[in-house]
């Protein structure tokens, strides 16, 4: 099926109109590398090591939290954001803590402002799942990459999408959304009236797009729900109790193929 993409002047504008809403309501608190609200964050995960001295690229760094800490632990850090108003609150919070944070406004198709093999790290919560197409962010990825160097980053599990009636806006004990549709999520930010779109991407598009890309997936990890939110959405005697028996989130730990090794890819729950 065809993706019908917004285009980046709609998105723009869509994350510009609801950013101090997200950021009041939606963002992590504080400082934090996180992997999004179905994942624990880095502290209990510790997936990256020591980031001390290391260039690192963050894809989609919205209010620069994870900017900001990676930051905190002596990394040099560039965020990029396609929302200004995002930015905005990046910037105040790297100056709140006292850190140095270099933020660029643009897409992740275009890294143009960045030198080939210049960075360590890339690293984007949930940010890919909003692009039609991942060749072309997928490919400047590879590009500014070093030749040791590493792209992490999670979204949804592809499972989660099977379980949304998106006409309904709720989750459902069945799947009732084939995982091979490829027809684009429309939603509306809660309590807003701007339209967001996310694509869904099989397993198998992501291996394709990757190596394509010249990228090899060296791990994948598929953690549990933190229990504090199982709690807070599923409790126990809720009819979608069962959704706490599926993945949410998948982190993808990514290198470059000149630094991959074959058939390398470890499935981690």
């Amino acid at each position: 099926m065809k993706r019908v993409a917004m285009t980046h002047n709609d998105l723009r504008t869509a994350w510009d109109t609801v950013a101090a809403r997200y950021q009041a309501r939606s963002a992590v608190a504080g400082p934090l590398v996180h992997y999004g609200p179905w994942a624990p964050a880095e502290p209990a995960l510790q997936l990256l090591g020591d980031v001390r001295g290391l260039h690192i690229l963050e894809l989609g760094c919205g209010g620069g939290q994870t900017s900001v800490a990676f930051a905190q632990q002596g990394a040099m850090v560039t965020g990029l954001d396609l929302s200004a108003a995002q930015l905005a609150f990046a910037r105040q919070l790297a100056q709140d803590k006292g850190v140095n944070v270099t933020l660029i406004h643009g897409a992740a198709e275009n890294l143009s402002s960045l030198a080939d093999a210049s960075v360590d790290l890339i690293f984007a919560t949930y940010l890919f799942p909003y692009l039609a197409e991942l060749g072309p962010a997928l490919g400047e990825c590879r590009r500014v990459l070093r030749g040791d160097g590493r792209l992490v980053f999670s979204q949804d599990h592809p499972l989660r999408v099977c379980f949304y009636e998106a006409e309904e806006d709720e989750f459902t004990l069945y799947p009732s959304r084939s995982y091979f549709d490829t027809a684009p999520l429309r939603w509306q930010f809660p309590d807003h009236g701007a339209w967001l779109q996310t694509y869904h991407y099989t397993i198998t598009d992501w291996l394709t797009s990757l190596a394509c890309a010249g990228l090899s997936a060296q791990r994948i990890i598929e953690p549990p729900v933190p229990a504090a939110v199982a709690d807070k959405l599923w409790p126990d005697q809720s009819p979608l109790f069962s959704m706490r028996n599926l993945p949410h989130a998948i982190i993808w730990i990514v290198t470059p193929n000149s630094a991959a090794t074959s058939g390398s890819i470890a499935l981690k729950t």
